[in-house]
């Protein structure tokens, strides 16, 4: 796999120290080695995420049983709080959408009224072009006679 890299480590034998560390490799066998030995981040890790995750869960081995529980309490309330987060903004989003839906449907619907306004007035101009009278016009058109009548001027 090329995303895949496998090294095998004799542990006794890597005697580097926190300043000679280069690659990625270094600085997770010295996290490996020495994981049991630190109470806290050294610089050099707090450059990435995965090491600091990798670091929290080293350090609750040390743990009491009940700082472990206040650390469970503490994740389980996060936990809580982002999910009311995440309910709340569905919620959010699908009634900023059903609004949109129907100001939408509004803005069509007024849209399509006008549109059918103006066929309407082209309607019956052609038909007075045509020589229909105002009241023939009126029936066809559904316009009112003082409408027609602003079009035969």
């Amino acid at each position: 796999l090329d995303d895949f890299e496998f090294s095998f480590i004799e542990l006794p034998k890597f005697n580097k120290t926190l300043d000679e560390l280069i690659t990625i490799l270094d600085k997770w066998i010295y996290f490996i080695k020495n994981a049991q030995d630190l109470t806290l981040i050294p610089q050099t890790y707090q450059e990435t995420e995965a090491f600091k995750e990798a670091f929290e869960i080293s350090m609750q081995q040390s743990w009491n049983k009940e700082e472990l529980k206040i650390y469970e309490y503490i994740a389980l309330r996060e936990f809580d709080e982002i999910n009311a987060l995440r309910t709340a903004t569905k919620k959010a989003e699908l009634a900023g959408e059903k609004r949109g839906k129907e100001e939408g449907i509004k803005e069509g619907m007024k849209a399509g009224e006008e549109k059918l306004k103006m066929r309407e007035i082209e309607i019956a101009k052609k038909s007075l072009q045509n020589g229909l009278d105002i009241k023939t016009v009126c029936a066809i058109t559904g316009l009112p006679v003082e409408v027609i009548e602003s079009l035969k001027q």
